[in-house]
């Protein structure tokens, strides 16, 4: 069976919370599997809220696909 992909999260570890040990967090979706990378920011879209993370924070992050099961 097809499986439709609906969007992609978008989840991010950031440098303080690896040292403090914590897991990574879902920040928000997109509707394509790249990233917007924009001036030294990652572009988060959250529901009708968009905001900029810089890469500076980042320490790894990952855009997966979210499919209908």
């Amino acid at each position: 069976m097809m499986k439709t992909i609906k969007g992609f999260k978008v989840v991010v570890l950031l440098h303080e919370g690896h040292e403090a040990g914590l897991p990574p967090e879902e920040l928000g979706w997109q509707n394509h599997p790249d990233p917007e990378i924009k001036d030294g920011f990652l572009i988060i879209r959250k529901g009708l809220n968009t905001y900029g993370l810089p890469l500076s924070r980042i320490r790894a992050f990952s855009i997966e696909a979210v499919t209908d099961e």
